[in-house]
């Protein structure tokens, strides 16, 4: 699970802990294209090794019982990436992942404290899914004239809330996300890899103290923001529920969370 301690904004001004929690259910939902697009919003932020570790890190979790092969794929696809830096390999290694059972035992004797044992959906196999440039073209991060129309535009999924209070992750509640949001966005968006190389490029330094980007002069800032404002307070409710939530979330509790992605738990017998 994600673990950052840190608001960090994404490309699209998603939570970083969040999309790396939406990833995650995304492959236990066996959804190709909303982890896909959950990855590459990881990858296209900047965050490409982060984001191999974390597959790697639930591949070790959740499919090692369960696919047998999984190891020696998982190292074919680090290997060639590590030569070639290609998002492809990137996107046939969650696309395959989908393909596959996992097992949730140790991940929920990890992360729940419950025992229990996996009822499996799917037929074990070995298939390999290998995806083209065409494919993966959506998911590329482009200059858009309309800077304000971004988030509209590309912030195509919502974000999945409901397991939160299931694990001891630090996420603002709604009233502090909704406020850095509208008001402190690009102070927390510094810190992924492609806005901070954005602000860099026209001068702008990280103020700690304030929470805010100072430019250098205002043709700099004025540049920027012609670029780059990407205006979350202006968004309607849909764009902004897509990337912060509702208000309101029903939260999953541990039973909930173990029936719909299909695991036993284990019942202590009676003395």
């Amino acid at each position: 699970m994600g673990d950052d301690s840190k608001v960090i904004l994404t490309r699209y001004l998603y939570n970083k802990t969040e999309v790396k929690q939406c990833l995650f259910l995304s492959l236990l939902e066996h959804n190709m294209d909303e982890a896909l697009f959950w990855g590459y919003e990881l990858y296209y932020s900047g965050f490409e090794i982060d984001t191999f570790q974390f597959l790697i890190n639930i591949v070790e979790t959740i499919y090692l019982e369960s696919c047998a092969f999984i190891v020696e794929y998982t190292n074919f696809i680090v290997e060639n990436w590590n030569k070639e830096n290609n998002p492809i390999l990137f996107g046939n290694f969650i696309a395959t992942l989908c393909t596959k059972q996992y097992d949730l035992k140790n991940f929920c004797k990890l992360y729940l404290k419950i025992d229990g044992q996996q009822n499996h959906q799917r037929d074990k196999n070995r298939m390999i899914v290998e995806l083209d440039d065409e494919y993966i073209e959506k998911y590329k991060t482009k200059d858009i004239n309309k800077p304000e129309t971004v988030l509209k535009e590309k912030c195509i999924y919502h974000v999945k809330k409901e397991i939160n209070r299931l694990f001891n992750i630090s996420i603002p509640n709604y009233e502090e996300l909704t406020n850095l949001y509208f008001q402190e966005w690009l102070y927390f968006a510094s810190y992924t890899p492609i806005w901070k190389e954005r602000i860099g490029n026209y001068n702008g330094v990280v103020n700690d103290e304030e929470n805010k980007i100072t430019f250098s002069n205002e043709d700099d800032e004025q540049e920027f923001y012609n670029k780059y404002n990407y205006e979350p307070d202006e968004q309607s409710n849909e764009t902004i529920e897509k990337i912060i939530g509702k208000k309101n979330i029903d939260y999953y509790t541990i039973k909930d969370f173990c029936k719909k992605y299909h695991f036993q738990v284990k019942t202590k017998k009676r003395k």
